[in-house]
């Protein structure tokens, strides 16, 4: 099977913005809402540890769309799909005309965008957005665990 590639740059705004290549396409991935990351980081903790893996597969530049529908299958249907459409929101694809939202409320505004897709870049603004929470989180509970 043939990986699309993937590249990541990060510009200086802020945070910093992640963009990232997939099957020749480009893709911006924005920062999520104080309270957006509080409503993702609240059904994702009980899966932290995968998405400390998800975090590390990432930094590998590994394929995360399995690892990712692996965190996603430990919810009900509401749960991943809404965490699903709070991390598409904040990504823009690069078009010729400029940046454009990939996710409006009633679906994908592309039809190219496939499964995988979706879910690499779910995975892509968890990592970015929250990946360092669950990795200081897991850090801070395996010292504690180390003390006992």
């Amino acid at each position: 099977m043939d990986l699309p590639c993937r590249h990541r740059r990060y510009f200086p705004r802020g945070g910093g913005v992640m963009e990232t290549t997939i099957k020749g396409v480009r893709y911006r991935i924005g920062k999520l809402a104080a309270f957006d990351q509080l409503k993702i980081a609240r059904k994702l903790a009980p899966t932290a540890i995968l998405i400390g893996a998800l975090s590390k597969a990432e930094a590998a530049s590994s394929d995360t769309s399995m690892l990712t529908l692996l965190i996603l299958s430990h919810l009900s249907d509401a749960d991943s799909e809404q965490v699903m459409a709070l991390c598409l929101a904040v990504v823009t694809r690069m078009e010729a005309t400029g940046a454009a939202k990939i996710w409006s409320p009633g679906g994908l505004m592309f039809s190219d965008i496939e499964m995988m897709d979706m879910l690499r870049l779910t995975a892509d603004t968890i990592v970015d957005n929250l990946g360092s929470f669950f990795l200081s989180a897991l850090a801070d509970l395996e010292a504690k665990t180390t003390e006992l």
